[in-house]
């Protein structure tokens, strides 16, 4: 009696399962980071805030430093001279003038909105800035930012990211974006990727592939099934036979008339066995078939798990970018305060600047009474030598011999001379 094949080979769900599984973890941790790095471009922008309340407050300094009626002592902390190696405001603000383009307009009224943007395409690596400017040289040449010129003026002109997006398909295919005047690029990274859509025509026919070869796949189970079925009723049909083959035997001596009928139901049953066979031999054709289908989807399951690798590799990367923004936060942070230590120290020299002020009128005022005291002094010279010059002219005149105005006359001179 001919036993029916084993249970025809399925595709390896558990697999395909556990690829799943690990795609959506994947996606999960994507998620995570992104969230992360959107927290880390908020803190971002809130010291961005700081450093311009901090700017303010030296723009007032400024002008209280100008009132000062010393310009010599206003020179030195304006240009920030007074502390080396500190910057002053001045030399500050054409720094952060050079923030690149897309900082600048996420500091606007859409910042929070724009990160969001910016930060998905980013993260999904769907904008290619060399392939962008290598692709569309006229862009290269106006030196506009690629990710701001395909963001402005690219999509409308159907100008493609990347390979990875196609644009103007992307539009034809989903004429729902198109109708909504929404960029194709934000919609995908935003919801055509939750939607099942796909980015260009080459994974869109790769979906459509998989589809019909899951519904082959499918097809095939279901003849497998109807084969089985078919076995199981031949085989129920010759177990029958062969019962009633044993009681024909005993019975022999009284069916000899039925011999005939007999031997032609065997040869009818021969017949039924060779096509049997005839069948099991194409069923072994389509198992032959099914295994080299079967090989064709292992080597995609391969393809799958090169996919998988790629996605942990991307997931580095933005754990990477992470990190990088982590260390910016930090080194603004700690230029915010260096900023503030700065300006206290700017407020210590206004108020040693005040205190030398007051000193310095304090000394005109003792030097003004030194002043006067010195022409009382001079005052009392002259008097004194003119009081000397008359009693020198009355001794000459009289030319007399020593009396009482030369003793008096060397009496001062030697008075004089003593002092």
């Amino acid at each position: 009696m001919i036993q029916p094949d084993s249970t025809p080979p399925h595709v390896d769900d558990d697999s395909t399962t556990a690829l799943k599984q690990d795609g959506a973890a994947l996606t999960v941790e994507l998620d995570a980071q992104r969230n992360q790095t959107q927290s880390c471009m908020i803190q971002l922008f809130e010291v961005q805030k700081e450093l311009e309340k901090y700017h303010e407050r030296c723009s007032r300094l400024e002008k209280q430093l100008a009132e000062l009626p010393d310009p010599s002592a206003r020179g030195p902390i304006l240009a920030g001279e007074s502390q080396p190696g500190r910057e002053a405001p001045a030399q500050l603000l054409p720094r952060l003038a050079t923030l690149p383009w897309w900082l600048s307009f996420l500091l606007g009224g859409r910042r929070r909105k724009a990160a969001l943007h910016i930060s998905k395409i980013l993260s999904h690596r769907l904008f290619d800035a060399e392939w962008y400017l290598q692709q569309y040289p006229d862009v290269a040449a106006s030196g506009t930012d690629p990710l701001r010129h395909y963001l402005e003026h690219g999509a409308h002109e159907y100008m493609n990211p990347s390979p990875k997006f196609d644009t103007r398909w992307y539009l034809t295919a989903y004429p729902d974006v198109a109708r909504s005047g929404a960029n194709p690029l934000l919609h995908y990274v935003e919801f055509g990727i939750y939607e099942g859509r796909q980015p260009n025509a080459a994974l869109q026919s790769l979906k459509e592939t998989l589809g019909k070869a899951r519904a082959d796949n499918e097809h095939l189970r279901k003849v497998l099934h109807e084969r089985d079925s078919a076995i199981n009723s031949l085989q129920s049909r010759i177990e029958s036979s062969g019962k009633s083959l044993e009681q024909l035997k005993s019975h022999n001596e009284h069916l000899q008339n039925r011999l005939q009928e007999r031997n032609a139901a065997v040869e009818s049953l021969q017949e039924t066995v060779n096509s049997l066979q005839s069948r099991i031999e194409s069923s072994g054709k389509s198992l032959e078939q099914l295994k080299s289908h079967n090989e064709h989807l292992q080597n995609r399951l391969q393809e799958r798990n090169d996919a998988v690798e790629s996605l942990q590799s991307a997931l580095g990367q933005v754990q990477a970018d992470t990190e990088r923004l982590k260390k910016e936060l930090q080194h603004a942070n700690e230029a915010a305060s260096r900023f503030v230590k700065f300006k206290k120290l700017r407020n210590e020299d206004l108020q040693e600047l005040r205190r030398q002020y007051k000193q310095a009128t304090a000394g005109r005022d003792e030097q003004q009474a030194l002043l006067t005291l010195l022409a009382e002094k001079i005052h009392e010279a002259a008097r004194y030598f003119d009081a000397l010059r008359d009693t020198s002219t009355s001794n000459t005149v009289s030319r007399k011999g020593p009396g009482p105005r030369k003793k008096t006359a060397a009496r001062l001179r030697n008075g004089r001379d003593a002092r």
